[in-house]
């Protein structure tokens, strides 16, 4: 009796029989099935991906894969997911913004923009023009909540655009002059999604 509400589990493993106080104990072994629907607000699931290497971006670029900070095929558990995407990226240049990009099963990738409404052209995140050392490394981050309404598998990545095309090369994971000595520093870069019940 009770139906799909028979079994109650609390958040500390207890589980309860529907209309009763019979308390069946703590479970701690067991897989959820597709059949369980998590709170809104829970983590479904995490995905984070690391590049290591070092990449060259010359002239002027626009939405320019940054190679290796993509998560692909990711398939929601439900069509009210939403997804937490943060990038970390370590880099050098002059003039260089980033942008998260989103693609939906086969369709093209597109920018994720800031909310509308906002004055003014506005980056996701931008190097502002700084003008760093030869050897100093900048960081860039965004964190952004997506809502893409869709059980079809989702892929997102990092893009850079590197302007002007008088400008000099971008670099990431890396500085302008970079060496390979024991205290010449390098960079790492990455890109976390997280799965959020809706």
């Amino acid at each position: 009796s009770g139906g799909n509400s028979a079994i109650t589990v609390g958040a500390s493993g207890n589980t309860t029989l529907a209309g009763t106080a019979n308390n069946l104990g703590t479970s701690t072994a067991g897989t959820f099935t597709s059949g369980v629907t998590f709170p809104a607000g829970h983590v479904i699931n995490t995905y984070c991906v690391a590049k290591l290497d070092v990449q060259t971006f010359t002239d002027e670029l626009l939405r320019a894969d940054i190679t290796g900070l993509l998560i692909e095929d990711i398939t929601p558990k439900n069509s009210s997911s939403k997804f937490l995407v943060r990038f970390d990226v370590t880099y050098w240049g002059h003039d260089i913004a980033m942008n998260i990009e989103r693609k939906i099963a086969s369709g093209s990738y597109a920018i994720i923009q800031p909310p509308t409404g906002l004055s003014g052209s506005r980056w996701p995140s931008h190097s502002g023009g700084g003008h760093r050392g030869i050897y100093d490394m900048n960081s860039a981050s965004m964190t952004l909540l997506d809502a893409p309404a869709t059980a079809s598998d989702v892929h997102y990545k990092i893009t850079l655009n590197n302007c002007p095309a008088t400008g000099p090369d971008g670099y990431i994971n890396r500085a302008s002059t970079m060496g390979t000595g024991a205290n010449d520093e390098q960079g790492v870069s990455t890109i976390t999604v997280q799965e959020i019940a809706g």
